[in-house]
């Protein structure tokens, strides 16, 4: 299994469909049962090299949901911004003045033919 991090180890003793169905059926008073067993230890391994390894890479999936969820906060600003200038500038003016918009909607077919 060179190669294979400890994570992976993990997966491939404990298959992932069968630490759901144990995490379903948990009971709190034996907790230690349901838990996956750790992978036998390997002294030809760095484990100082696989913690950094496993917190770095928790580091980078960190930052990637935080970059994930800034986009997410500026486009429904962005989508917040339109429909306030729908409701606050755009509509109120269709409805004073709809000569002027009607004008315009006829103006733009002409431009497309």
């Amino acid at each position: 299994m060179d190669g294979v991090t400890i994570d992976q180890r993990l997966l491939l003793v404990n298959p992932i469909e069968q630490i759901i169905q144990n995490l379903e059926n948990m009971d709190d008073s034996n907790l230690e049962h349901y838990m996956p067993k750790p992978p036998a230890y390997d002294p030809t391994k760095d484990y100082y090299r696989e913690y950094y390894r496993m917190y770095l890479k928790n580091e980078n999936l960190l930052s990637d949901i935080d970059q994930t969820g800034n986009q997410n906060f500026q486009m429904e600003r962005k989508i917040w911004q339109i429909k306030e200038f729908y409701d606050n500038t755009l509509i109120p003016q269709m409805l004073t003045q709809p000569h002027k918009f009607l004008h315009r909607l006829k103006m733009q077919q002409y431009q497309i033919r």
